[in-house]
């Protein structure tokens, strides 16, 4: 009866049902505590999980997938089948996909690999498949990592032609059209992106139908096709608002921000990005936050000083505050000395410095930043060490006049 329980709230999500599978939940929970069942709670807490995590409440997710995750290790769930999944694969891929939002970049690669370790242990291959794409591909992809992708990429393939795994080919195509587009430059992947994303759609699960239009949204915009961009993101936004799926919501803002402000007009542009800005912080989510900052200061930057100068400098402050918030109140550790660095660095910390001669003032963010933001200017004399940074490396970015506009330039320190 669990079980059955547990796969009706699963289709549920799949359709964006969320009220009846948290009545599931709560169920298997009060089922849970009068019969001291522990796979009711174990269920319980997936279910509670990933309507977290598609609704995009971080923080809940985070903490549902932990615990379905200590729960599974104190008493192993039998898996459900040959088409579906094991859960606890799927915990630490939607774990990994949380704590990359949150800036816990390092964690969310380990719990990538903890989720290809148990899938080959298991030697269960929808479980690699799910822990391949959506785990390791999904988050180097976010970290834009092309060697990393195409290695996953290769993986996929070997398993594809043993287990021909169809339910996850649009996911494998999108992911290779955007590194054809948006990495290799090849205009030929946009159309197994659109071809992944009706396939897809052909099928009437509305999961990783947001992430699809993303991925598509970005390569138009690589291909200057901005108008088409924004037809994609209008979509998108269209299904987010009818089905509560916001885990890349404050992304779909930016990026429409960023389709707008290509076309000129600034003044909407700037709406989006602060719209932008307000779901990456509702969310906690300092990934989005970072991107959505960066691309309003690139914004303000193009309107020249002194404008660009006091604005840049406000939203930069505002980036830090967040920054200082998190390391005093909401990102505690239990783990070693390393964990308690990167919570108190979740990688997303921008400083706005004033010179004494009233210079252009200047955001430093870590190395890994960028992987956060693809086209981060750099600055590299600027480099230097920080004690309490566990990447060392730190980048000075100019809002005003950056030397080189949209690179990333690296000098030997």
């Amino acid at each position: 009866m669990v079980r059955s329980m547990y796969q009706l709230a699963d289709s549920y999500i799949a359709h964006s049902n969320f009220a009846p599978a948290l009545t599931i939940a709560d169920q298997l929970t009060r089922l849970a505590q009068t019969t001291s069942t522990p796979r009711a709670a174990f269920y319980a807490e997936h279910i509670q999980g990933a309507v977290a995590f598609f609704s995009g409440q971080l923080g809940p997710a985070r903490r549902h997938f932990e615990q379905a995750i200590a729960a599974y290790d104190v008493q192993p769930t039998p898996q459900v089948g040959d088409t579906l999944a094991n859960t606890a694969v799927s915990h630490r891929v939607w774990l990994a996909q949380v704590l990359w939002a949150l800036g816990y970049v390092e964690q969310a690669l380990t719990r990538c690999r903890e989720a290809v370790a148990l899938a080959r242990t298991l030697d269960h291959a929808v479980s690699l498949g799910i822990a391949l794409i959506l785990g390791e591909l999904g988050i180097r992809q976010f970290r834009r990592e092309p060697a990393a992708m195409r290695a996953s990429l290769r993986d996929l393939a070997v398993l594809d032609q043993v287990a021909h795994l169809r339910l996850l080919q649009p996911f494998r195509r999108s992911m290779q059209g955007w590194l054809a587009v948006v990495m290799e430059q090849d205009p030929a992947g946009l159309d197994q992106i659109q071809q992944a994303l009706q396939q897809l759609e052909a099928t009437g699960t509305q999961i990783g139908r947001s992430q699809h239009y993303i991925l598509l949204a970005e390569a138009q915009l690589t291909l200057a096709q901005h108008t088409a961009a924004l037809e994609t993101l209008t979509r998108m936004r269209e299904l987010m608002s009818v089905t509560g799926m916001r885990f890349f919501a404050a992304e779909a803002a930016r990026l429409q921000g960023e389709a707008l402000r290509r076309l000129g007009r600034t003044a909407e542009a700037k709406t989006c990005f602060q719209e932008a800005l307000t779901a990456a912080r509702e969310q906690a989510a300092k990934a989005w936050e970072l991107r959505a900052a960066l691309s309003l200061c690139r914004l303000y930057q193009a309107e020249g000083p002194p404008a660009a100068y006091q604005t840049a400098r406000a939203v930069g402050r505002g980036v830090r505050l967040v920054h200082r918030r998190a390391r005093h109140a909401g990102f505690a550790s239990s783990g070693g000395a390393a964990d308690r660095d990167r919570a108190a660095h979740p990688l997303l910390k921008i400083v706005t410095e004033d010179t004494e001669n009233a210079e252009p003032p200047s955001v430093y963010s870590y190395s890994n930043l960028a992987h956060l933001y693809p086209s981060l200017t750099v600055n590299a004399t600027a480099m230097r060490n920080d004690k309490n940074n566990d990447n060392t490396s730190v980048f000075k970015h100019f809002i005003n006049n950056p030397p080189v506009p949209n690179t990333i330039t690296i000098v030997p320190r």
